[in-house]
């Protein structure tokens, strides 16, 4: 097959990468599966990894695709690598690995793409104490929008306890971003409609300078 003989032996990565694209979505048929494996492990070039990450994810989360992502999640040096990995991963169970793995990547990686596909990873299963915890922390304390958004939705998975309804109120009335604002929002419609959380929300149905938050 042409396409499987140019994504793995064509001599530029244009032409890799398209070939994986071409790839994208059919059937993951063992020879697919076997080169989108190679690609991710040994391609120099970060957009053939994550085309390569793409591929896999359309199939099933075996042990060896497995074991591959966890690794790339973690130590290849392109953020939108470790993301697609981290994609890849939430298509199977959190189990404890995985979730270890992406607390430490939604606390820690330097990049926020990351950090936003390790929270909605997390967002996948019930919401535990430590989860909770880490999403209270980014919600507030990431320096960007998508993240923040990422947690106030992880959060919106479980109680609207005191703690979780009272950041909501701020980033609802405070975050200077109208996709946390409205998230955060959301949040709030999950409890009941006490008196603060109605006169916040007929406030920005007002007062808010966006039409989706309004």
């Amino acid at each position: 097959m042409a396409l499987l003989e140019w994504a793995g032996t064509g001599d530029s990565a244009a032409v890799r990468r398209a070939a994986l694209e071409a790839l994208r979505g059919g059937s993951l048929d063992p020879e697919v599966r076997a080169l989108a494996l190679e690609r991710v492990a040994g391609d120099d070039n970060a957009v053939v990894r994550r085309v390569a990450l793409e591929v896999l994810g359309g199939g099933s989360l075996d042990p060896e695709v497995r074991a591959l992502a966890l690794e790339r999640a973690v130590g290849d040096d392109d953020e939108d690598v470790r993301r697609a990995a981290l994609e890849v991963l939430g298509t199977g169970p959190l189990d404890p690995e995985v979730r270890a793995l992406a607390l430490e990547r939604a606390a820690g990686d330097d990049n926020a793409v990351v950090r936003q596909a390790a929270l909605e990873v997390l967002g996948g299963e019930p919401l535990d104490p430590e989860v909770r915890a880490l999403a209270l922390e980014r919600a507030v304390g990431d320096d960007d929008e998508d993240v923040r958004r990422a947690a106030l939705e992880v959060l919106g998975t479980g109680p609207l306890d005191p703690e979780v309804r009272a950041l909501a109120l701020e980033r609802a009335a405070g975050d200077e971003n109208w996709g946390v604002r409205q998230v955060a929002l959301e949040v709030l419609g999950t409890g009941p409609l006490d008196p603060e959380v109605r006169a916040l929300a007929l406030e920005r149905a007002v007062g808010d300078d966006d039409e989706d938050v309004r």
